[in-house]
């Protein structure tokens, strides 16, 4: 029997769903349907019930066995795989990344980029999005590792490596009037009254510090990356208000100065789900990537 009937069997019962499975596997329904048919014909048992009017799926009593004897054989084959591996040249697979837009490049240059060299034959799947996307991604199996750059609340099925701390700055062109004058810090007052700009996961926690400190801002626009609030900061003469490292480089014709405040910081991090099974070459990827940060 083919190992990725196995394999989709599991996606199936775990998605609950033939059809949201396959949009899940970017596969289409039909095939994994046929594929559940014929696991069912070779074992000469049902393994799933289909209830009129309910699209959740349902194991049958040989289904749950079936799916806990599968996920061994799927456990027992990257195992194997990766021990095989460890006797070629290179390993291969798919590895799929989530990162955060204002960060792509960092994580791409000091993690990704040297791995690939070492492992050509993986292939890589790799997107630009959003914090709470990666999450969502990652709780669903749609991603392998996140990359995040925004406070995110503590996850017990993840497990987590802190990867460096970004604090708040305003940025904003040389031109704009701001009344302040060479000061190397800003307090959240400073900003009281000022037309400003976020993207929206950092702005969430600076208006909370606003609030907190009873500075009333006006936010003219919103973005959903750091670097569309940027490009807006140095269009319009209105504030930025972004989170970034301090080595960070500031465009040209624009200021940058850190928001002081206990709360206007966090820490980039590196997150996997450890509920999923990895396969050989996301296995080695986190092998590698702990072998970087120690």
């Amino acid at each position: 029997m083919d190992f990725e009937f196995y394999r989709n069997f599991c996606a199936i019962a775990e998605a609950g769903n033939i059809t949201k499975a396959a949009q899940e596997l970017n596969t289409v329904q039909t095939a994994l349907s046929a594929q559940v048919k014929k696991l069912e014909q070779s074992y000469g048992v049902k393994l799933l019930k289909v209830q009129q009017g309910k699209k959740q799926l349902e194991l049958t009593p040989a289904g749950v066995n079936f799916l806990q004897k599968a996920k061994a054989i799927c456990q027992l084959e990257d195992e194997l795989a990766l021990d095989m591996q460890k006797f070629g040249r290179s390993i291969a697979g798919t590895i799929s990344f989530g990162a955060s837009h204002s960060r792509s490049r960092y994580y791409l240059e000091k993690y990704i980029i040297p791995f690939v060299k070492l492992n050509p034959e993986i292939i890589y799947k790799y997107s630009e999005i959003v914090t709470d996307s990666q999450i969502e991604r990652l709780r669903n199996g749609e991603i392998d590792f996140a990359f995040t750059n925004a406070a995110v609340p503590f996850y017990p099925e993840f497990s987590r490596i802190s990867l460096g701390r970004e604090n708040f700055y305003a940025i904003y062109r040389e031109d704009t009037p701001v009344p302040w004058g060479d000061e190397a810090f800003l307090l959240p007052t400073h900003l009281h009254n000022l037309p400003v700009c976020g993207n929206d996961m950092h702005f969430r926690t600076f208006t909370q510090v606003c609030k907190e400190h009873k500075v009333k801002i006006k936010i003219q626009y919103l973005t959903n990356t750091a670097n569309s609030c940027i490009n807006l900061a140095n269009a319009l003469p209105i504030i930025g208000v972004v989170a970034a490292m301090e080595e960070d480089p500031v465009p040209n014709n624009m200021i940058r100065k850190q928001i002081m405040d206990p709360k206007l910081n966090f820490e980039q991090t590196f997150y996997w789900n450890k509920n999923r099974q990895m396969s050989p070459a996301a296995t080695a990827f986190l092998k590698y990537f702990k072998s970087r940060e120690k």
